[in-house]
């Protein structure tokens, strides 16, 4: 049979009641206590203390604190007043009694449910969070994995068209020395064939003014000297010079570079014309 505590103590204010049981030497860990609205329950074998509020209480704003063995209640009224009396008038009736005890019992089953289920909607809520913090760090670590690949082929790109246009620009320089070459081949092919005509016309030029003026020279001597021309002034004359043409056509006009180089070959080995003399 349990025994029920009656050297409790109470007092109240405007705002609280505090009830003080003592724990009988019994440690705070074994004191089991329900607290609803309308009851208090404080219990530890083989000793329990009931109590039925003589008016409702916020369960929810109120304390349990177990000091120098001394379980001190301090419930939090809902109406702003002074209780003339701990407990209701009826409190020795054990049906009110007992249906007050039920009717908190299943209050206090309920709030626990809701604790509970808050409790598990808490956890949920909490894997969830983490959940989405694990998403977001990983959305994150492959952002930054694509950002680096990124940069890299970004980078590669760059060194890639630099290459291309270091090779581009190398072969526009080469273009332009290749043509650079040409053009002084080709100057030098014509300055080299001018000079070959010059010097085959001045030849034949030669050759044709030393034949003319043997002519002459001979036409001079079949004739006989007279007194009167001897003594005479001579007349002025004049010598008539032609020249021969010759067409010497390019090689890139006419493609004849063979010919032309086999004919500036014998011209070297050809030997000089000698002149007649009389």
């Amino acid at each position: 049979m349990p025994i029920f505590i009656k050297d409790f103590k109470w007092c109240d204010s405007l705002q609280n009641v505090v009830v003080s049981i003592p724990l009988k030497g019994i440690p705070a860990s074994k004191v089991d206590i329900v607290l609803t609205s309308e009851y208090l329950k404080v219990s530890f074998s083989p000793y329990i203390f009931e109590c039925f509020f003589y008016q409702p209480i916020s369960e929810d704003q109120s304390t349990c604190v177990a000091d120098s063995g001394i379980m001190q209640v301090t419930a939090t009224k809902m109406e702003q007043i002074s209780w003339p009396q701990l407990m209701i008038d009826n409190a020795e009736d054990k049906s009110v009694t007992r249906e007050i005890r039920d009717r908190s019992m299943v209050r206090l089953a309920e709030r626990l449910q809701a604790a509970e289920s808050a409790a598990k909607a808490g956890h949920r809520a909490n894997e969830q969070l983490s959940l989405k913090e694990q998403m977001k760090l990983e959305d994150a670590d492959r952002a930054r994995i694509e950002a680096a690949k990124q940069a890299e082929r970004d980078s590669a790109m760059r060194e890639l068209e630099e290459f291309r246009l270091r090779q581009e620009r190398l072969r526009q320089d080469a273009k332009r020395v290749f043509r650079e070459e040409i053009a002084a081949e080709e100057s030098a092919a014509i300055e080299q064939e001018e000079k070959g005509v010059k010097s085959f016309a001045a030849d034949e030029s030669s050759e044709e003014e030393t034949r003319q003026v043997e002519q002459l020279t001979q036409s001079n001597r079949k004739q006989p000297i007279s007194v009167e021309s001897v003594l005479g002034v001579r007349e002025p004359g004049r010598i008539g010079v032609s020249f021969t043409a010759r067409v010497f056509p390019t090689p890139e006009r006419e493609s004849q570079k063979a010919l032309e180089e086999e004919w500036l070959r014998k011209q070297a080995e050809r030997p000089p014309s000698g002149r007649r003399h009389s």
